[in-house]
């Protein structure tokens, strides 16, 4: 013990140890980490490189699945690295999850097992929902009506959004002949379009609610039918049409977020909002893959201008969905307000 003289009575403190415990730097060990943490990221990098000259882009998918399983499972173990109390309840987790990540690739690279993934996923992600645990999914979240209608509403309207500007860069590539910088520039009204149609959408968000939406889609569907009309005509004569668009695609991506997660607990913000991106994911991929192959279907009929015209109709059936749906979800809210 040591003793401390000042100007208040004697007192004693314990002494400092002698040496301080080291802290422990690696999660398993330093081979280990290295190899699991850090070398498989950039190992990756070269195996994809040395695929893309033996495989066909169909088969390289495998080292994309893995590349993204890799990457989202990463930032959990560098947090490990300063939470030794969340590697130790998480262990195995931590140490099986890439494991088990790479196998799944393999599987989907092998078969054909989407559909019962999906199926399975669900059942399990509806289990433990069930019985309060921690999925990946809550799926409490689509008893929130405003949620579930923003969900739906993303599926239904992201094809018309995506679909669209898709077929006409090939109608400006192919159709008009224009070169890949001028068709970026021919679509640069819908750009300045979304540039001012976000932030004026963003001050009346909160006071118009979803009513705010069905402008969005009557001011994009009303640049679609524009389009459709001047179709045969350059980017100078579609740039009006292409301006509507764009501002509503503004007053619509940003207000149906907000909108979305407005009732959800901040708790389940974090996945709340990975679902809804993931639902915008799901529907660029439907209205690029639909929307483009009624373009070429119509391609065959016809010339690039009336395939273009069709791709809009395709648009805005997309368009009337993701109307109906908030239509459905306005008179389901003034249901619950009056009852």
């Amino acid at each position: 013990m040591q003793q401390i003289q000042g100007f208040s009575r004697l007192q004693t403190v314990p002494s400092e140890p002698a040496t301080a415990a080291r802290p422990k730097l690696w999660i398993l060990s330093s081979w280990r980490d290295l190899v699991l943490y850090v070398g498989t990221p950039l190992l990756l990098i070269p195996a994809f490189a040395l695929a893309q000259a033996k495989w066909s882009p169909d088969d390289i998918y495998l080292f994309v699945a893995a590349f993204g399983a890799m990457g989202h499972h990463l930032p959990g173990m560098i947090r490990a690295y300063g939470d030794r109390a969340l590697f130790e309840r998480f262990r195995w987790r931590f140490i099986f999850a890439p494991l088990f990540l790479l196998v799944t690739c393999i599987a989907f690279f092998w078969w054909d097992l989407k559909g019962i993934l999906l199926i399975v996923f669900f059942r399990r992600e509806r289990r433990l929902t069930r019985l309060q645990k921690d999925p990946l999914v809550d799926l409490r979240l689509f008893r929130v009506p405003s949620y579930a209608a923003g969900v739906l509403f993303a599926l239904a309207y992201f094809p018309a959004m995506a679909g669209l500007p898709l077929v006409l860069a090939i109608y400006y590539q192919d159709g008009l002949g224009y070169t890949a910088l001028q068709s970026g520039l021919g679509v640069t009204a819908y750009a300045i379009g979304s540039a001012i149609g976000a932030p004026l959408a963003g001050r009346f968000v909160t006071r118009i609610g979803r009513p705010l939406l069905l402008v969005g889609l009557a001011s994009f569907a009303v640049g679609a039918i524009a389009l459709a009309v001047l179709a045969g005509y350059g980017a100078v004569a579609l740039a009006p049409a292409l301006f509507l668009m764009g501002a509503g695609s503004g007053a619509i991506i940003t207000p149906n977020q907000a909108l979305s997660l407005m009732r959800i607990d901040p708790v389940a913000g974090s996945t709340a909002g990975g679902v809804l991106q993931t639902a915008q994911r799901i529907g660029i991929a439907i209205g690029q893959s639909v929307i483009g192959a009624t373009f070429f279907a119509a391609l065959g009929r016809g010339g690039y201008a009336h395939a273009l015209r069709v791709g809009v109709i395709a648009a805005l059936a997309f368009l009337a969905i993701a109307a109906a749906i908030t239509v459905a979800d306005l008179i389901q809210t003034q249901r619950r307000i009056a009852a």
